[in-house]
């Protein structure tokens, strides 16, 4: 198991190494304003995202987080995982599961795993509370805390308007809700908060896209497609050497699953995109994001390759240090 994880890391890091010889010079980024999105950002290509609204030092995906990146200089905005629960509330989690590797009861007795989307919100955040630890603490006992509903996140995102939200959003056959009821209850939150935010929503299958068009037909959003979609339980090295050798033999198939789809821009790790692939999307007007940006390595890699969006564990003590790029 071992070996053979070794293996697919060594497969994804030596396609890597092959995708990024295919160009001479670091790709630009497009201005954000012409791009497919209707939703049209003033800010300047790349945008940072603080991922799970972190900004490295605060519990993925809580208001801690939120409170502390929203209005940070060095970031554009937040990015943050949304999992339906039984009633259709949106809650911040990464995962369609509770378990006691993350969670634990209020009143300390030992649980079972269960799916979010088999329990109400009320019980969920009645009995259970969570940790999602960040970037900078990895290995640290963190603070538990009750899931945050998305509803929360609006009410607070909203005065700060210029920052981006980033919404995640994960849909798992048989483990979570439709894709269509996270749709409507999304639409139906920020009609309700009226929240004048750039909105960027990401989904993991192509079908998906549509059902965003056709529910947000009357909403401006920037529409994402997951580039390879990566489900909770899987392997990602497995599914990175996969895609990166699929993009590499065919450079244009980015282009092609991104325009089949409708989509307004592809989220992928860097190692699964080719300069060539990048060029391509670029020459369209389609916007490219990567995420996995937590070291400086993979920060200079991610300019390089044109992102448009990164979404970064870097904390903006660590970022201000980087001469990876002047934002003016």
């Amino acid at each position: 198991m071992v070996l053979a994880r070794m293996i697919n890391r060594y497969i994804v890091l030596a396609l890597c190494a092959c995708l990024s010889a295919c160009s001479f010079a670091p790709l630009q980024p497009l201005p954000l304003e012409n791009t497919n999105s209707k939703n049209t950002s003033a800010k300047r290509a790349p945008v940072f995202l603080a991922h799970g609204a972190s900004s490295g030092s605060e519990p993925l995906n809580s208001m801690a987080a939120i409170k502390a990146t929203l209005g940070n200089p060095h970031y554009d905005g937040i990015e943050v995982d949304l999992v339906l629960t039984g009633d259709s509330i949106p809650v911040l989690a990464h995962d369609p599961w509770i378990n006691e590797d993350s969670c634990r009861r209020k009143d300390g007795a030992p649980f079972e795993q269960f799916l979010i989307k088999d329990i109400a919100f009320d019980e969920l955040t009645r009995v259970f509370e969570c940790r999602f630890l960040s970037a900078n603490h990895p290995a640290d006992d963190g603070q538990y805390y009750s899931l945050v509903s998305l509803s929360e996140v609006l009410h607070f995102v909203r005065h700060y308007p210029d920052d981006i939200l980033y919404l995640d959003l994960k849909i798992q056959e048989d483990m979570t809700q439709p894709a269509i009821e996270y749709v409507a209850e999304i639409y139906h939150q920020l009609i309700a908060v009226e929240i004048s935010n750039p909105i960027f929503i990401e989904v993991p299958e192509s079908a998906q896209i549509q059902i965003l068009e056709s529910q947000f037909s009357d909403y401006e959003i920037t529409k994402v497609l997951s580039y390879p979609a990566f489900y909770a339980g899987e392997n990602w090295n497995k599914v990175g050497a996969w895609s990166a050798l699929k993009t590499f033999v065919f450079p244009s198939r980015p282009l092609s699953t991104v325009t089949d789809a409708g989509a307004d821009m592809l989220m992928s790790p860097t190692v699964v995109m080719s300069y060539s692939s990048i060029k391509k999307l670029h020459r369209e007007r389609v916007l490219f994001g990567t995420f996995f940006v937590d070291t400086p390595k993979a920060f200079s890699i991610a300019i390089d390759h044109g992102a448009d969006v990164i979404i970064t564990d870097i904390s903006p003590t660590h970022m201000s240090e980087l001469s990876l790029k002047d934002k003016q």
